[in-house]
């Protein structure tokens, strides 16, 4: 038993230690939360004492966290219109140019611009800025290439290229060229005039179909449509001014299975008893049509839902915007208009239903 006593005083003697340590470190840690939030207190007393006074210039610069000085010089600077305020910002010179920027497009004054003129970028920037807000082309001509032509276009493009003239005050051919190409699509489209087809492209041109498959169906996949669409846009053009006119004569012009495309979408079908196609013929017959194969597919679908009066084989077509022209069709041929309320995009169906009452009429 007298073997066991130093064992036993041991233990407790570890014990012990162990205590003493826990205590040691809590109290290390109460002590550093006291400095920390000493050091906080007099920080938060020196910017108290730093912007009690003085003028709000001299009070914004009195806070020591930069980011919240730098928030209250910009806030200063815009407020106060005071350009002098920028320079004070700390950073880059990129932060007194964004400051400039913004204080002369909420004053839309172009001048304030060019306190930043020595920096092409952020002074073509600014002025671009205030062109396009104000809808004011002759800023334009403030700043050089390749800036001046991009801000024309930008002021062309504000309003829809609705202004043909003013394609022709920017300078880079390729701009002008597609701006052009839009304004010529959206007079022949609203005007239902296939004259000012024939300027545009009669190649692909992907961003002027995206322009032009906007403005026509505004709610439908673009990419999906054109991927197989294949076809140019003095093409679609011609297509797009015979349905919105519902002008079947139109569709010969148009070219290839777009022309197709055009006249079963108008409903234009020769109906006879020894016709008989039906939807397992569509592989073999569209299989020659290569890349168009797609666009052939819909032709037939679109054939059959006319012929048979069926509006199931409309909804068997992929494309949205195709699936929308056969429903119309029908509803068009038959003079029916539930076929309309099948166009799941509300704008599209009501174009339906209004193609239909102006026909009765």
């Amino acid at each position: 038993m007298r073997s066991m006593a130093p064992l036993f005083r041991f233990k407790n003697n570890e014990d012990a230690s162990k205590t003493g340590t826990s205590q040691f470190n809590e109290r290390q840690k109460l002590i550093l939360l006291g400095i920390a939030a000493l050091i906080l207190v007099i920080i938060a007393g020196i910017s108290i004492l730093l912007t009690s006074g003085g003028t709000p210039l001299e009070r914004c610069n009195g806070i020591l966290l930069s980011k919240q000085r730098s928030s209250c010089l910009s806030a200063l600077a815009e407020s106060t219109s005071n350009l002098s305020v920028c320079s004070y910002l700390n950073g880059s010179a990129s932060y007194e140019y964004q400051c400039i920027s913004s204080i002369a497009l909420s004053a839309l004054n172009v001048s304030y611009c060019s306190s930043i003129s020595y920096n092409k970028s952020y002074y073509s920037e600014c002025v671009s800025s205030i062109s396009n807000r104000t809808g004011n082309i002759s800023y334009c001509g403030l700043i050089s290439e390749p800036y001046k032509s991009q801000c024309e276009y930008s002021i062309a493009e504000r309003g829809n290229f609705s202004d043909s003239s003013l394609c022709s005050t920017i300078s880079n051919s390729t701009l002008q060229a597609n701006c052009e190409y839009r304004s010529n699509y959206r007079t022949a489209f609203l005007q239902k005039n296939q004259s000012y087809c024939a300027a545009l492209p009669d190649y692909q041109n992907y961003s002027l179909l995206s322009y032009m498959l906007n403005l026509g169906s505004p709610s439908h996949n673009i990419t999906s449509y054109i991927s197989f669409l294949n076809t140019s846009p003095q093409q679609y053009c011609r297509y797009s001014i015979a349905i919105e006119s519902y002008n079947r004569s139109l569709c010969s012009s148009v070219g290839g299975y777009l022309s197709l495309v055009c006249s079963y979408s108008l409903g234009e079908i020769a109906i006879n008893s020894t016709t008989n196609i039906t939807l397992n013929d569509t592989g073999a017959i569209c299989n020659s049509a290569g890349s168009e194969k797609s666009l052939c597919t819909y032709a037939l679908y679109s054939y059959l839902a006319l012929k048979n009066n069926n509006a199931t084989t409309c909804g068997a077509i992929e494309s949205p915007l195709l699936q929308y022209s056969c429903y119309a069709a029908l509803a068009k041929r038959y003079n029916f208009p539930s076929y309309c309320g099948l166009i799941s995009n509300k704008s599209i169906s009501n174009i339906c239903y209004s193609n239909l009452a102006s026909n009765s009429t």
